[in-house]
Formats: structure tokens, C-alpha cells, sequence
């Protein structure tokens, strides 16, 4: 199975330097706005708790009487002596999930009860149903006051982040005409100067301020999807690349933010309970598992924890095993472009093209050293491999990116395969060369045998660790890795040997470390006998051949020594 990467034509984007990263970045298009990963997050918790309270759960207020306190730009809204406040009524479980939000998200108390009494009386004005950022943004401006935060700083923080997010969402959409444009700019540069909006300003200005804006957004909201998909809103389009970050940030919510390793008891019920905005950022089930695992793969990455890279296989397995979209699915999907750096071009695709991407070419990265990245925990390759034959290697044919499964056991699969075990040895090698003059220093032995000693390390490796995983794609793996490890020490050890003149104390430990290298080599070369016979690549391995020195002292001391040491094509 080949799923063909079509390059989508250029569009104008914001891109982030693939070099800067670990992870190669999706490619969304920048944001335009100064939005950082704390501020999305915030977003994210006040969209969560809006689904919440405005969409799927059923609500019922209570009055709580409460005493005058706060602003005195709310006197004139509030009764003088006593003021009647909606509160949810939520069951134990529904707030039970919501406070785990609150602290997996690091919102705190005052500011949550904040939030949620403004969402409680959008919601006993009418507002439900679906929602939109916008109309949820302005809600929360025509309720939430700098009297409402402990600082001023927490305050300036909070709307800045409030105006940032209407400035992406309305002032640049390519949607408004010339005057919409304008009235949005300037109702935003009155709602960011301190002195006018939360100094000069009357509450009913404010409302005209935040109403203006309103207009343009309804605009904007009532407009028609592009694809006639249910549910679909204007924003699924020209704002996916805010809605993309803004799902990612309540996807985080199933770690642990005490061992980011680990998910939480409660992932499964946060995953049901963010399904609720689906219909606001646009998630479809094919995105979700996509940049589900996509999330969990890059947890792995900073974790190094494997079994979080087994939960990504199986997100994963479910987008390439999917049937077919429905048509108009798949216009949408393709619609999300992200721009990719790949063989120093750049190449747009869609979103869950990217993700596969972008695992693909860290695996590609790793995988061509694999003895280095996977040394300390083994088993995690054998996790990447299961990644790897889930989605595919890379095959250019024709200017298009094809991803070829691994289990089709084409040749171009078997090619690639065969480079990661020539590249990564070849780096092993090396890096046991390195090894060798930084521990001379430490150690009366010779180089050439504390070589031989780290080249076994290196092939007991490839034996018993990754040797058995790669072979079920590529038979000759450890084959090669013999010949190359062995074609490796035996030109370091030739020279040795043409000027060894006595059985001196070097000669007494390189020749018994090369004669274990070679035992070692010998096994890792015929432990796939049953394919040698119909492997290309079948000849006996030259051996380090055998000389006896035998050294007669005379009576009454006389002995004989054999030594076992390596001439290779003398």
C-alpha cells in the first residue's frame, strides 16, 4: 500500500525552521499575532469549560446572594445593596473533570470561578449550542473586569491574549471588505489602550465597542463552509491553523504534568469530553486520531517513554487503515495545508500528510543511528520500527512523495533498510575509535584492543538487540553488519601485524581481543543460516586467520604458546 503525497501549489505561509527542532514542525502557517504556547493553552481551557457549560451539559442556576464588592464601573450594572448570581449546578463528575482540566491546563481558582460565572450568564441569555471563538471571546470581555484579577499584570496579560485572538481571527481574514476591516482595528486599538477601555470608558461604551466588533463577527460566523460538511463553520478553514494549536493544547490534558511520561486515570474521559469541539476547531475523527497520535509521539520523544509510543502506533494505524473519506472530507483535509521542508525544497501538503511526514523524517533521522539513539533503551526500537512499518518510508518518483509500507518488502523498502544498518554501523564504528584515545589515557592497553573490545559491544548489539527486528524486513541485516564491522578493525589491524617482531606485551592483548572479535563477528554473520543460500550477498566471511608462534625456553623451563590472531588478505 502507497499513499501518494500530492504537493499542493505554494501558498503565501509562516514557516519555522525544520533545523531548529528535534521534532520536524508540521508547517502550519504562522501566526500573525504575538499568541504564545501559555496564552493557547489559556484559550483552550476557556473553550473546554465553554463546551462544557454551554453545549453538553444540562445546567441549572441557583441565586446566591452575595454583598456589593468590586469595580466601581459595575455600580451601575448591580443593585446598590444586593446582586443575584447564576451558578452552575453541575454533578460531582462533570466538576470533577473540570477542575482535573483546571490543573492539568494550570488555571487557577479565582480565575476559573471567573470564567465560569461569565459562560453561566452567556448561558442564561441563550447562547448555546455551537460556538465560535469570536462570540466566545467577546462574552467574556463584556464580563470579566480588572477588579476580577489579583494584579494588574494578570489582568493586561488576559485581555492582550483576548485581543490577540480577535486581531487573528477578524482583523486578518482575507473574508471582511475595506470599512469591516477598519471598524475592527480601531474598536481593538480602543480595547488595548489601558487609560480609554479600563479607565475613561463607561460600561455602556464599552458594550458599543465590543457590539461593533460583534456585527463583523456574526458576519463572518454566518457565513457558509466550504464543503457542505455538517456543522462546518467558517473558521474551520480560516482559522485552522489557530484551531490546529488550540486542539493540540487539550490533547496535552491526558498527561501526567507530574511524570509527563505517563497518562493520566481520568485521558479516556478528557478525549470524551474535548469531543465537544470538534464542531468549533473542525476536528473530524480521521484529525483527531492524526494529531492525537502525533501528540503522543512527540510526548515519547521527550520522554523516551515507549509505551506512549505504542499508544501513537495504534492512533496512527487507525488514520492509515481508515476507508476512504467521504469526498467532501477529504476536500476539507486536503485544505489544511502545512508547508514541509524536504530534500532542501519546500512542499506543501495537507495536515495529516504532514504529521506522517514529520514522524517519518525523525525516524528517517534516528533510524540512520540507530546504535547511538537506541542504545540505552532497546526496546524503544523495536517501537520505531512498528512506527515505521505503520507508515512508510519515503520514495520520490515523478516530483511526488510516496509513503511505501514496509511490509510490501519491495526493493525500495529493502534499499532503505539496508542504508539505516550501513549508516549506523558505520557510525558505531567510529565512535568506538573516539572511545578508544579518550580511555587510553585511563587503561595501560592497546588501542587496537580496547577497539576490538568496543566493536564487540557493537556487534553483540546488533545480535541480540537490533539484528532480530530488522531482519523481518531486511534477512541479510546482520550479514552486513558483520562484513562491515569486520572489514573496519581488520584495516586498522593489518598494519599491526606486518611489524609484530616479538610476542610483546601489545601483542599479548591485541591478538586475544581480535581472535574474540572475530568468534563474535563469525556468530553474528551465520545467525540467519536458512538465508545465506539464497542471499546475493552469500560468501564466506575471510576470517582473521590463525598463526601459531611456539616458543621453546629450554629446560628445565620450556612451554609453548599459541597465539590466535587476525592476518586478513596478507
Amino acid at each position: 500500500m502507497a499513499i501518494i503525497i500530492k504537493t499542493i501549489p505554494a501558498v503565501t505561509t509562516q514557516t519555522q525552521t525544520c533545523e531548529d527542532y528535534e521534532i520536524p514542525p508540521l508547517g502550519l502557517p504562522g501566526l500573525n499575532t504575538g499568541l504564545s504556547d501559555d496564552d493557547l493553552q489559556e484559550s483552550a481551557y476557556e473553550l473546554i469549560l465553554a463546551s462544557v457549560l454551554l453545549s453538553r451539559v444540562e445546567v441549572h442556576y441557583v441565586e446566591e446572594r452575595k454583598k456589593e464588592k468590586g469595580s466601581k464601573l459595575l455600580s451601575s450594572l448591580r443593585s446598590k445593596k444586593e446582586k443575584h448570581r447564576l451558578q452552575p449546578q453541575l454533578s460531582d463528575k462533570h466538576l470533577e473533570l473540570i477542575n482535573i482540566f483546571r490543573v492539568q491546563m494550570q488555571v487557577s481558582e479565582v480565575m476559573n470561578a471567573c470564567i465560569m460565572r461569565n459562560l453561566v450568564a452567556l448561558a442564561s441569555k441563550g447562547t448555546c449550542g455551537q460556538i465560535d471563538i469570536p462570540q466566545l471571546v467577546l462574552g467574556l470581555l463584556i464580563g470579566i473586569f480588572k477588579s476580577d484579577f489579583p494584579t494588574e499584570k494578570y489582568y493586561m496579560q488576559w485581555k492582550s491574549r483576548q485581543v490577540n485572538l480577535l486581531e487573528e481571527l477578524l482583523y486578518f481574514s482575507t473574508s471582511l471588505v475595506m470599512n469591516e476591516h477598519k471598524t475592527v482595528g480601531s474598536c481593538l486599538a480602543k480595547i488595548k489602550d489601558t487609560k480609554e477601555w479600563d479607565l475613561m470608558m463607561s460600561p455602556s461604551q464599552r458594550v458599543e465597542v465590543l457590539s461593533s466588533i460583534r456585527q463583523v463577527a456574526s458576519k463572518l460566523s454566518s457565513l457558509p463552509g466550504r464543503f457542505g460538511i455538517m456543522e462546518e463553520m467558517y473558521y474551520w478553514t480560516a482559522a485552522y491553523h489557530l484551531n490546529i494549536r488550540i486542539y493540540e493544547k487539550l490533547l496535552y490534558c491526558v498527561f501526567d504534568i507530574l511524570d509527563e511520561g505517563q497518562l493520566i486515570e481520568e485521558a479516556d474521559a478528557i478525549l470524551y469530553q474535548i469531543k465537544p469541539t470538534w464542531s468549533t476547531l473542525g476536528i473530524t475523527q480521521k484529525i483527531h486520531n492524526a494529531l492525537y497520535g502525533w501528540v503522543l509521539f512527540k510526548q515519547f520523544v521527550v520522554t523516551d517513554e515507549g509505551l506512549l509510543l505504542e499508544h501513537a502506533v495504534m492512533e496512527l494505524q487507525k488514520v492509515i487503515s481508515a476507508e476512504e473519506d467521504d469526498a467532501k472530507e477529504c476536500l476539507y483535509i486536503n485544505s489544511l495545508v502545512c508547508t514541509q521542508h524536504y530534500n532542501g525544497r519546500e512542499i506543501n501538503v495537507s495536515l495529516v500528510e504532514a504529521i506522517l511526514l514529520s514522524i517519518r523524517n525523525w525516524c528517517d533521522s534516528n533510524l540512520q543511528d540507530y546504535h547511538l539513539h537506541f542504545c540505552r533503551e532497546p526496546r524503544n526500537f523495536s517501537r520505531v520500527m512498528s512506527l515505521v512499518s505503520t507508515i512508510g518510508i519515503h520514495i520520490v518518483d515523478d516530483s511526488e512523495i510516496k509513503l511505501v509500507r514496509l511490509d510490501a518488502l519491495n526493493g525500495d523498502a529493502s534499499e532503505r533498510i539496508k542504508t539505516y544498518v550501513e549508516r549506523s554501523i558505520e557510525a558505531a564504528c567510529m565512535r568506538a575509535g573516539d572511545i578508544r584515545n579518550l580511555e587510553l589515557k585511563a587503561q595501560r592497553i592497546h588501542p587496537l584492543a580496547l577497539l576490538a573490545n568496543e566493536l564487540r559491544l557493537v556487534a553483540k548489539r546488533e545480535l541480540n538487540v537490533f539484528g532480530p527486528v530488522l531482519r523481518d524486513f531486511f534477512p541479510d541485516c546482520m550479514t552486513i553488519s558483520a562484513m562491515l564491522v569486520h572489514k573496519f578493525y581488520g584495516e586498522r589491524l593489518r598494519p599491526f601485524l606486518r611489524g609484530v617482531s616479538s610476542l610483546s606485551e601489545d601483542v599479548r592483548s591485541v591478538l586475544p581481543a581480535a581472535d574474540m572479535l572475530d568468534q563474535d563477528l563469525t556468530q553474528l554473520y551465520n545467525s540467519v543460516e536458512q538465508n545465506k543460500l539464497h542471499s546475493p550477498l552469500y560468501q564466506n566471511l575471510d576470517h582473521y586467520k590463525a598463526m601459531i608462534v611456539e616458543f621453546d625456553f629450554g629446560p628445565p623451563k620450556h612451554f609453548c604458546l599459541k597465539v590466535f590472531f587476525c592476518l586478513l588478505n596478507l
